[in-house]
């Protein structure tokens, strides 16, 4: 990034600043509200650097051989942790600049600068468990967490502090401090995590609720209803028209019924007209065959005296 004029690093949980790429045309830089504790050689990268924002870290020291930026003309260095014999030398180099907020920058002295701040993030820490398991309603032992700060007992905390385990406890501190942050981003990846999921759940609704909307308008226009466009209004209107629909039909079909009704008792009437007709015609049979018995015994009277027969 040969080109780089501004960077703001705000905001984002650094604790160190550390390589040896030099970024020579950097003028903004912004590093404020992370948790940087130091001001080292890594910062001679930003030779050309106009603007520094450090405000709202745990800076405790300048590096005596970290010099300001010639280029330097502003400079925020407020809300840290400074050591008072090192920001006294700090004031002296950026006489010259324009230190924004200087009047809520404070300072405290201290043999083992690092040591205290070690000190107090441990007792802050453990007052934050107690309090946490209190409102657990559980107990955490005061003799199980080192150093002990139970009872105001900050002599023992400086002895076990300046003891020869001073940079073993140091080292452990810290590196509580790295896991802490590691659980803090595998949190944040776990909830980037859901919010992708709950995304994608979000990305196929929708994808339904399009399909859902594009259905309803074409039944909309397949009823050859117009005028709405509103999806709920339209499947309001669907359901109405089919309701009319349904009501339109029922009629007929009563209608039909009915009719069909008149031709059954038509039918009937037909069926019972035909059996009279079949009456009629069995009488009518009988009365032919009634007259031709008695037609063949005139027939036969008559050929009788025809023939002279007796």
């Amino acid at each position: 990034m040969p080109s780089l004029i501004f960077l703001n690093m705000a905001n984002n949980r650094i604790h160190i600043v550390e390589g040896n790429r030099q970024l020579a045309s950097l003028q903004y830089l912004d590093l404020s509200s992370n948790l940087l504790t130091i001001v080292d050689e890594p910062f001679a990268n930003f030779p050309s650097i106009k603007h520094l924002y450090l405000q709202n870290n745990k800076i405790v020291m300048w590096v005596k051989g970290t010099r300001v930026p010639g280029d330097l003309q502003t400079i925020n260095i407020e809300n840290n942790d400074w050591d008072c014999k090192n920001f006294e030398e700090l004031k002296r180099k950026i006489a010259n600049k324009m230190v924004l907020g200087s009047e809520n920058v404070a300072c405290t002295n201290a043999d083992s600068p690092y040591v205290d701040r070690v000190i107090k993030f441990r007792k802050q820490e453990f007052y934050a468990l107690k309090i946490g398991a209190a409102q657990r309603n559980v107990r955490i032992s005061c003799k199980e967490y080192k150093p002990n700060p139970c009872d105001g007992d900050d002599n023992r905390i400086y002895e076990v502090a300046r003891s020869k385990s001073v940079e073993s406890f140091a080292k452990q501190s810290m590196q509580q401090l790295l896991s802490g942050l590691l659980r803090e981003q595998n949190y944040i990846s776990l909830i980037k995590q859901q919010i992708a999921t709950e995304q994608q759940k979000y990305n196929q609704l929708e994808s339904v609720n399009l399909d859902l909307v594009k259905y309803i308008n074409d039944e909309y226009q397949y009823a050859r209803l117009s005028g709405k466009s509103d999806p709920i209004t339209q499947l309001n209107e669907i359901f109405e028209h089919y309701e009319r629909e349904n009501a339109r039909w029922k009629n007929e079909i009563r209608a039909e019924e009915r009719r069909n009704v008149d031709k059954l008792d038509e039918l009937f009437t037909v069926e019972n007209d035909i059996d009279d007709l079949g009456n009629q015609k069995n009488q009518l049979l009988e009365e032919l065959d009634e007259c031709n018995r008695t037609l063949i015994v005139l027939q036969t009277i008559q050929m009788n005296n025809d023939y002279g027969w007796t």
